[in-house]
């Protein structure tokens, strides 16, 4: 079997790692920094959705007395006078 070791680097023979497992642990590695970065992605998204739905709220609790209940006391009238022709 053979072994890979460090130029100039002085390892005792039956401390050495195969190259094999050496190919194993570095795709393990590889793995385990993709699932990292994929969880630190999620938890970006995460607060981004929190952040976001507290603004909307915000604005929402800016715009309500004004426009919002307007809006819709104006379309319950116009509702109504449809519904009055309509029906009539």
């Amino acid at each position: 079997m053979s072994t890979i070791t460090a130029p100039g680097r002085k390892t005792r023979p039956d401390m050495r790692v195969p190259a094999t497992w050496r190919t194993f642990l570095t795709i393990v590695t590889i793995g385990k920094g993709a699932l990292a970065g994929a969880g630190a992605a999620i938890a970006l998204l995460g607060l981004y959705d929190v952040a976001a739905a507290a603004t909307a709220q915000e604005w929402l609790h800016q715009l309500r007395p004004a426009s919002i209940d307007a809006a819709t006391a104006g379309g319950g009238v116009i509702g109504a006078a449809i519904t009055w022709f309509v029906n009539r």
